[in-house]
């Protein structure tokens, strides 16, 4: 095998420098090859330590299935049942080292909550920590004086059931390593399930954090 040291590629002809097919260009390190825009990395944490087809439901017709029975259930040993306002660090986190300090990173969450009374609003915020240092909250839904509301504030419906989509931005600006932690916390001080249901025979959908860095 040759070695070839080049700092610049340019077309002999044209604009256009073709690989022939069947032939390909591979990086042995993430982000080797990298454009504005592109994804160098993805980082990912699944619900309960999983993996990515974990959990799906075993039939395609029947909505009452799931991987497991009773209290192994998928996803109920992560069923979190809560009344408080003050935000908890969950088991969803994901440490990213970035290959560049300019990179914007996305932060995705789905996840499962279940409000038990009216006036009611079960949140989560993301929360930045880099190697190690001071802990800073970079997203969270709107608030008012009491506390976050804008996830899914209730003021009429008493029990409601439902899946939820976060997304967020971050640009830390380092190539240290960095942790994005998903904390958890109600408006009032009525119980509200994170998650999973917190009964037997109730299986979650496969809940992820994902965190991918985008070039610039």
């Amino acid at each position: 095998m040759s070695t070839l040291f080049v700092n610049k590629l340019k077309a002999a002809v044209g604009s256009v420098i073709n690989l022939p097919s069947g032939q390909r260009i591979k990086s042995e390190d993430t982000g080797g090859i990298v454009a504005p825009g592109q994804v160098v990395q993805v980082q990912q944490y699944y619900i309960g330590g999983g993996d990515t087809n974990d959990g799906h439901h075993t039939s395609v017709t029947t909505p009452g299935t799931g991987a497991g029975s009773g209290a192994s259930a998928f996803g109920r040993g992560s069923a979190i049942t809560t009344s408080s306002r003050t935000p908890t660090a969950s088991e969803f986190q994901v440490d990213i080292t970035p290959k560049f300090s300019n990179s914007l990173i996305r932060i995705e969450f789905n996840y499962y909550i279940h409000t038990q009374a009216v006036n009611q609003s079960g949140n989560c915020k993301v929360v930045r920590t880099i190697s190690g240092g001071t802990a800073t909250s970079i997203w969270q839904p709107p608030t008012n004086t009491t506390s976050g509301f804008g996830n899914n504030y209730q003021n009429a419906a008493s029990s409601v059931h439902e899946v939820r989509h976060l997304l967020a931005f971050d640009k830390p600006n380092t190539t240290t390593s960095t942790n994005y932690r998903i904390y958890y916390y109600n408006y009032a001080t009525t119980n509200v399930m994170y998650f999973a249901y917190n009964s037997d025979n109730h299986w979650s959908c496969n809940s992820a954090l994902t965190v991918t860095e985008i070039a610039q």
